[in-house]
C-alpha cells in the first residue's frame, strides 16, 4: 500500500471537529498537477496530504490483462478497461483502504490532482451537516449533469445558494468526493476482488451506499482531467456494442437471465437490478421528463 504523506498540521480548518477533512490529493508522481489545488486548500484552511497514484497508461497489453478481470469488466461495464482506468481505480481503492485502516477522520476529502475548488467549497461543512453519519454515505463534489438524477422530495436547501440532494443512481466522476466512516468500512469489506470496473463506482459496493451531491458544484475538473483517460479509451478502437447487441443485453437484463449467468459479479439481486435496470431507466426518464436544477445547464436532473 502506498501510504499518503501526512496532512500539514498547520493548515487547520476553522470550526474544530465540525470541519471536513483532511483532504488527500491523488496524483502521479511524475506528472503531478496539484500545485494550484494545494494553494486553494491552503486558502480555505483545509489540511491536506498526498497519495501517489498508479499510472497504467503505458502498461503493455499483458500487464493490463494481469491487473484486471477483463471478462468481468465486459459484463459490468459492457466493454474492456484501459490501463489508465485500471490505474485510476487502483489509486482510489488504495487510498480508501488507507483511510479506513489508518485514519479516524469522520469525513475525509478525496481530490484528484486536476481538481479545482469552486466558491461553494467554502460551505462544505454545511453540506455535510445534511448527510447521515451512521449510514454509508458519499458526497460527490462534481458529477456529469446527464448522469446525476435527484428526486425533488429529497432536496435539502442548506443555504439560499446551496442545495444537497440524494442521487437516485450513483453519479459519475471521482474528481472530488467526501466519504464517511460507515462507507469506508463497507468498501473495505468488498475490495478483495480484481479490478473489474472504473473508479466511479464499483457495483460491488456502490448500491449499498447513499450518494449525495451538492449544487452548485464544489469542484471542477481541470482542462486535462478526463482527457488523459479518454485517450486510452479511444485507443481501444471501435469495441462498443452494436445496437443489436445492446438490445439483446437489455432484454437479458430485464428478464433476469443476465443475473443468473453472472450471479457472482453482483453483490445482490437488488444491486443487480439497480445497476442493469433501474439506473438506465432513471437516466432515460430524466432525459425525457426531468428538469435541470434551478434551470441551469450544468445542473443535475430533478424528477
Amino acid at each position: 500500500m502506498r501510504a499518503p504523506t501526512a496532512p500539514n498540521p498547520r493548515r487547520v480548518a476553522p470550526g474544530g471537529g465540525a470541519a471536513p477533512g483532511p483532504a488527500y490529493i491523488i496524483g502521479l508522481e511524475a506528472h503531478y498537477r496539484g500545485a494550484a489545488l494545494e494553494r486553494q486548500l491552503a486558502q480555505h484552511g483545509v489540511a491536506f496530504g498526498h497519495y501517489r497514484g498508479v499510472d497504467g497508461r503505458d502498461w503493455s497489453p499483458e500487464e493490463v490483462e494481469r491487473r484486471a478481470d477483463q471478462r468481468a469488466a465486459q459484463v459490468l461495464l459492457h466493454r474492456r478497461l484501459t490501463g489508465g482506468e485500471i490505474g485510476c481505480a487502483a489509486s482510489h481503492r488504495g487510498l480508501l483502504a488507507y483511510l479506513h485502516a489508518q485514519t479516524s477522520s469522520a469525513w475525509p476529502v478525496v481530490l484528484e490532482d486536476d481538481a479545482r475548488l469552486e466558491p461553494s467549497f467554502a460551505h462544505l461543512a454545511a453540506a455535510l451537516g445534511a448527510l447521515p453519519v451512521e449510514h454509508p454515505a458519499v458526497l460527490v463534489l462534481y458529477s456529469h449533469r446527464d448522469y446525476t438524477v435527484l428526486r425533488a422530495r429529497d432536496l435539502q436547501v442548506v443555504r439560499a445558494d446551496l442545495v444537497v440532494g440524494r442521487s437516485a443512481t450513483p453519479p459519475i466522476f471521482t474528481t472530488g468526493y467526501v466519504v464517511n466512516r460507515a462507507a469506508l468500512a463497507l468498501i473495505a469489506g468488498r475490495a478483495e476482488h480484481a479490478i473489474d470496473y472504473v473508479a466511479d463506482w464499483p457495483p460491488q459496493w456502490s448500491y449499498d451506499v447513499e450518494f449525495y451531491v451538492a449544487y452548485p458544484w464544489m469542484v471542477r475538473a481541470g482542462p486535462d482531467g478526463a482527457s488523459t483517460l479518454a485517450v486510452g479509451r479511444r485507443a481501444l478502437g471501435p469495441g462498443g456494442e452494436s445496437p443489436a447487441t445492446r438490445a439483446l443485453r437489455r432484454v437479458s437484463a430485464v428478464s433476469g437471465l443476465r443475473f443468473v449467468r453472472h450471479r457472482a459479479l453482483y453483490p445482490s439481486l437488488r444491486g443487480y437490478l439497480r445497476h442493469e435496470v433501474v439506473g438506465p431507466l432513471r437516466r432515460r426518464e430524466a432525459r425525457l421528463v426531468g428538469r435541470r436544477l434551478w434551470g441551469r445547464l450544468d445542473a443535475p436532473f430533478v424528477l
